[in-house]
């Protein structure tokens, strides 16, 4: 069974300096921004991850990512097989 996610990858500019240079990583589905890597995971993607891709490409996050003075995000569509 596969599902997709909007990953999103930001990286804290000089001009945060309580986070200059940190990198962060989400991912983004129906009901928001979760984790993956924890216990229940699977279930997440199962419940939370797109069926189509084309679903994902309407998320808010993969439509706006944060682009501000402080962040810079690059976003992608991750397909995840469970």
């Amino acid at each position: 069974m596969k599902r997709y996610l909007v990953k999103q990858i930001s990286v804290a500019t000089k001009e945060n300096p309580n986070f200059a240079g940190k990198i962060s990583t989400s991912f983004h589905g129906k009901d928001g921004e979760f984790e993956i890597g924890d216990t229940h995971s699977k279930y997440l993607v199962r419940e939370y991850g797109y069926k189509r891709r084309s679903d994902a490409k309407r998320n808010w996050t993969y439509k706006n990512p944060e682009n501000s003075e402080f962040w810079k995000s690059t976003v992608e569509i991750i397909e995840v097989e469970i």
